[in-house]
């Protein structure tokens, strides 16, 4: 599965714009909600940074 099958942003600017609530850990963005967790790792800790690795935890 990738980012783009998601439909999710491939960016840091972009995913922290779609979850405004993410915790931005620098080089990664940390999205909690009810039923799950997100966390995207970036490049770099920089705002155009692609995304490298998504960790989803379903509850």
């Amino acid at each position: 599965m990738s980012v783009k099958s998601l439909q999710l942003p491939q960016d840091k600017q972009g995913m922290l714009a779609l979850y405004e609530d993410a915790i931005d850990n620098n080089d990664a963005i940390d999205i909690s909600r009810e039923h799950f967790n997100l966390i995207a790792k970036f490049e770099s800790e920089k705002d155009d940074a692609v995304i490298y690795d998504l960790f989803f935890t379903y509850y």
